[in-house]
């Protein structure tokens, strides 16, 4: 099923455009060697360090750069180009790399340290590549295929969730892990080399004319273009409150699966697979469910079933229950992530996409630090899984109260307008 569904999203786009299938495949091999150190670093500093709050604040790092440079990312992504933002950021995470493979080698003792360097240069140049191709993608379709594109990209994503670990699980067997950065190296210059070998028949960059607009002067317009849409501001708070469960979720899997479970390296990979298979199945069928039934009710579903996979996890007391229990929060997830980025790019000017969204996506990525500072703080005195369940509680109370405040709105409106 999984080879199938990707064979034909590489197909369709070869007919697309063969520029953007090269590139596309490009960006699977950069976000599969992404997921190798999102998988490598954590387990890397628990299994040298047994510390929990070590584990958060590396988890705090990896997202903290990436949030911070989220708005940059954007109104670079529209005045230099999504191909400029590619090579920079894959040569630089290339690099560092290397270097953090080769000081481990000779300086073990300082793995906290060598990590968190790493992860906080991999997560400010991860951002980079994630809004430019953001900015790119609407500008290569037309919005009648903006739904099947964002689900193809979506699915390359998690595709690239499951051979991430897979391809890591594997190595851990025959390596020592610290080699897993080299390789990672190795797969960010190769996607440096295909990127520059590629033509794009249509520019990349914005087609604004007139006078030039300072970084903050354009970053202020994005941020009140957002404010003054409503549904952007209603799809930048939900997609909020579902990342912290996401967050709080992905820092804390290992550290239950290893301490709770004690399970092998080998075996917590098995974990991701299941992630990444569900919610490749997921998007398989989201552009028949999307075409079938209403896309704000199908969006609706998913984020309560985010919350009722996230409690699956939280109450586990055996790893394939959690398994089960996270395997369908991410199911969901895949649905929200498309019906969102379908509809935000339908509001946003073309020539301020990149940094609008990049304004977006801090804010919708500003919860993933934050579950880093939880973990880091309260893993240890309240539990692992019983901070997920504090989460989702706080999470259920905000969506409630959004709901009641959305039904009552229109109500006093109307009552106002009969007066």
């Amino acid at each position: 099923m999984l080879a199938y569904y990707f064979g034909k999203i590489m197909f369709a786009l070869l007919f697309e455009n063969l520029n953007f299938s090269r590139f596309l495949i490009g960006r699977f091999l950069a976000l599969t060697s992404d997921q190798l150190l999102l998988f490598a670093i954590p387990l890397i500093v628990y299994r040298n360090t047994g510390s929990i709050t070590q584990s958060g604040l590396v988890f705090f790092l990896e997202w903290l750069p990436r949030v911070i440079s989220l708005p940059i990312a954007g109104t670079l992504a529209d005045r230099f180009g999504g191909r400029v933002l590619f090579l920079v950021s894959d040569l630089v995470r290339g690099i560092s790399c290397l270097l953090a493979a080769f000081m481990l080698l000779n300086y073990n003792q300082y793995s906290f340290y060598i990590l968190s360097l790493l992860a906080i240069v991999n997560a400010f140049f991860q951002a980079q590549s994630l809004i430019a191709v953001e900015s790119l993608v609407p500008r290569l379709f037309e919005q009648s295929k903006l739904i099947q594109v964002q689900s193809m990209l979506q699915a390359l994503m998690q595709l690239s969730m499951i051979f991430g670990p897979i391809v890591c699980g594997v190595l851990v067997l025959v390596m020592d892990k610290s080699f897993l950065l080299l390789v990672a190296a190795i797969v960010y210059l190769l996607c440096v080399c295909n990127t520059f070998s590629l033509g794009f028949e249509q520019p990349l960059k914005s087609t604004d004319s007139g006078k030039k607009v300072s970084i903050f002067e354009q970053l202020r317009l994005a941020s009140n273009l957002i404010y003054r849409q409503p549904k952007l501001k209603r799809l930048t708070c939900e997609s909020m409150t579902i990342n912290l469960l996401l967050g709080v979720m992905l820092g804390l899997a290992s550290i239950i699966a290893i301490s709770k479970f004690n399970v092998t390296d080998q075996t917590f990979s098995l974990l991701q697979l299941a992630l990444g298979a569900a919610s490749v199945v997921a998007l398989s069928f989201s552009s028949q469910v999307f075409s079938r039934f209403d896309g704000m009710k199908v969006f609706l579903c998913s984020i309560w079933l985010v919350f009722g996979g996230c409690l699956i996890a939280a109450i586990a007391s055996e790893f394939w229950v959690f398994t089960l229990g996270y395997s369908v929060m991410i199911a969901a997830l895949a649905f929200f992530n498309v019906y969102m980025r379908a509809e935000r790019v339908k509001l946003i000017p073309a020539d301020d996409r990149g940094k609008v969204i990049g304004i977006m996506v801090m804010f919708n990525q500003l919860p993933l630090p934050i579950a880093g500072v939880l973990i880091a703080v309260f893993s240890e005195s309240v539990g692992p899984q019983n901070l997920i369940l504090m989460v989702i509680a706080i999470n259920c109370l905000i969506y409630l109260l959004s709901y009641f405040l959305i039904r009552v709105r229109p109500r006093s409106e109307v009552h106002e307008s009969t007066k």
